[in-house]
């Protein structure tokens, strides 16, 4: 028996005599570099379950949660005490949004579904899909919300007016009497019987994307239908390519001083096509 038949037969490294071959490494800072030029700026949510949902056998939320507005899903920052952050580890500028429960990030947007014969094979699964790719330092989880800060989109809805001074965005209480999403700007706002037009009809609150009515408004139950512009709201729709590292072929101590974590990349789908707006 030889001192070889006393050790393990994995191998852990790099086999004796082989020097190895030459590699092309990936270059995280490029990649970075890249998100910042060419990506949109979103705001970023974490997503949590809510604790509404105690139901064993079902797990449905409560509707009328008032953390989770009824979709089960909880949002807030990212990280704990970020609101008390004026700058991140580079020293770049931390943004949060009025609400308090998101952060402005870069994310190049890749990968929308275009081609029609998909769905004959999948259905309208992956209908509204995008591939979104974030700094490596931002772990996007599932459920997560990116809401593009900048760019818009045409949404529409029925409403039915509860005989209230203002049509509010979502809350638990206010159901299908509320728009799904703030308000950018209206296209129309109409009844059966009636357009109602800017300015003498209804004006736009800016502060929360809310509509006020200028007029005695519609009687309760009346049924309106609301065409406006949104920020395009996408949450992560699969398990995130996590684990996306590598090693870089640099001079170094140990393994660990070698490994570079790269951008996060997952799959985002638009809100409302996810079972209901405002989710």
């Amino acid at each position: 028996m030889s001192d070889l038949d006393l050790k393990p037969r994995i191998l852990t490294g790099l086999p004796t005599g082989n020097k190895g071959r030459p590699r092309a490494d990936m270059r995280p800072e490029l990649i970075d570099a890249f998100l910042d030029s060419k990506g949109y700026l979103v705001w970023w949510s974490r997503a949590a379950v809510c604790p509404c949902r105690q139901n064993d056998q079902t797990e449905q939320p409560k509707l009328t949660c008032p953390l989770c507005k009824g979709s089960g899903w909880h949002f807030y920052l990212p990280e704990v005490g970020l609101q008390n952050c004026a700058e991140d580890a580079d020293g770049n500028p931390i943004e949060i949004n009025a609400a308090g429960d998101a952060v402005l990030i870069s994310a190049v947007m890749t990968q929308a579904t275009q081609d029609p014969q998909v769905y004959e094979r999948f259905g309208g699964f992956i209908f509204g899909t995008f591939r979104a790719t974030v700094h490596s330092r931002n772990r996007l989880g599932y459920r997560d919300r990116l809401v593009m800060s900048e760019s818009l989109m045409m949404f529409g809805q029925l409403l039915q007016a509860d005989g209230s001074a203002r049509i509010s965005v979502k809350t638990a209480a206010a159901g299908q009497k509320a728009l799904w999403y703030p308000v950018v700007s209206v296209n129309l706002l109409r009844s059966e019987s009636r357009v109602y037009a800017e300015g003498s009809d209804w004006q736009l609150d800016l502060a929360d994307g809310s509509i006020k009515w200028s007029i005695t408004p519609p009687a309760a139950g009346t049924i309106l239908t609301c065409n406006y512009e949104i920020h395009p709201v996408y949450r992560v729709m699969d398990h995130v390519h996590a684990v996306r590292d590598t090693n870089v072929a640099k001079k170094a101590k140990t393994k660990q001083e070698q490994h570079r974590m790269l951008p996060v990349n997952a799959m985002v789908k638009l809100d409302f096509l996810l079972g209901g707006g405002g989710e």
